[in-house]
C-alpha cells in the first residue's frame, strides 16, 4: 500500500514537512487527501498530495496506473510537481489516528476492507520522474531537519 489519505492539518501538527507552502490552502487543510509514498529512505518517505481537480497542478496519475477503492480510482488524479512531503510512519500513524473512523491498515474510502489503494509501479516512476527536483530538495530538508535520527530524551532539554 503506497497511498494514505489524510489531512494537511494532522500531519503538519505531527512535524511533517512540505518542500513549499506556497499555494496551501487554509480552507483545504481539514479536509482529508491522499498522499502517494514516491520513494522511502531509511528512516521516512517522501509523498505527493493529491487532488481530483485543483488549478496548477503539473502532474497527473492516470486511473489506469491506480488500484483500489472505487472513490480512489474513478478518475486520474492530480499533483504539484514542487511539493513533494516529508513524513516519517510514525507521524503518518498518528496522523491517521487523529481522523474518526481510520487505521493505519485502511484509510479513507478502504473501511469496507477492499483493496488498499495504491498506485502501480510504473506510476510511481513516472511521478519521482516529474518531481525529481523536487525530491532532491526533500532529502535535503530531512537531512537538515534531522528526519531519522535519533534524539534522547536529554537532547530535548
Amino acid at each position: 500500500m503506497n497511498v494514505f489519505h489524510l489531512t494537511q492539518h494532522d500531519l503538519l501538527e505531527e512535524g511533517a514537512i512540505p518542500t513549499t507552502s506556497k499555494g496551501m490552502d487554509k480552507e483545504d487543510e481539514h479536509a482529508p487527501c491522499a498522499f502517494v509514498e514516491v520513494r522511502r529512505e531509511a528512516d521516512y518517505s517522501l509523498y505527493v498530495q493529491c487532488f481530483a481537480d485543483r488549478p496548477g497542478t503539473r502532474g497527473v496519475i492516470p486511473a489506469a496506473c491506480k488500484s483500489g477503492s472505487p472513490a480512489w480510482t474513478a478518475g486520474d488524479s492530480r499533483y504539484l510537481t514542487n511539493r513533494v512531503w516529508i513524513f516519517t510512519d510514525a507521524m503518518r500513524a498518528n496522523a491517521l489516528s487523529s481522523l474518526t473512523g481510520m487505521t493505519e491498515s485502511g484509510g479513507a474510502g478502504q473501511g469496507d476492507g477492499s483493496t488498499p489503494d495504491a498506485v502501480s509501479a510504473k506510476g510511481i516512476q513516472a511521478i519521482a520522474k516529474e518531481c525529481a527536483e523536487a525530491l532532491k530538495k526533500a532529502r535535503r530538508l530531512a537531512d537538515y531537519h534531522g528526519f531519522g535520527e535519533d534524539v534522547d530524551d536529554e537532547d530535548l532539554d
